[in-house]
């Protein structure tokens, strides 16, 4: 709603998309928002994505590793319409006694 207070509603709309690295079926995919709210939303959204860490887990990182090939792949499917390069790029998989995680 265009009168939300942004400063308690962004942290809930950036978790929403980030927990568990976006493989839970709970993961927001689309927020909707009034009009005249849009640009500010979306700027202050773009600014706390950017600012999110991403590493392995012992890390305690904001955003986590994948956890299997095909969890990548349907990130990689995701972004690849943002940014044509991401698709390009090589994730880095971290060495887990057991399997791989990825990174993206």
């Amino acid at each position: 709603m265009a009168d939300a207070n942004l400063d308690t509603a962004l942290p809930f709309l950036v978790n929403a998309g980030i927990q568990k690295a976006g493989q839970t079926s709970s993961a927001a995919s689309r927020i909707v928002d009034q009009r005249p709210v849009y640009d500010k939303v979306l700027r202050r959204m773009t600014k706390r994505h950017r600012a999110l860490l991403v590493g392995p887990v012992l890390t305690d990182p904001d955003v986590g590793p994948l956890i299997s090939q095909r969890q990548l792949e349907g990130v990689l499917g995701c972004v690849s319409w943002l940014n044509p390069d991401v698709s390009r790029k090589r994730p880095s998989k971290q060495h887990h006694p057991k399997r791989l995680s990825y990174i993206v």
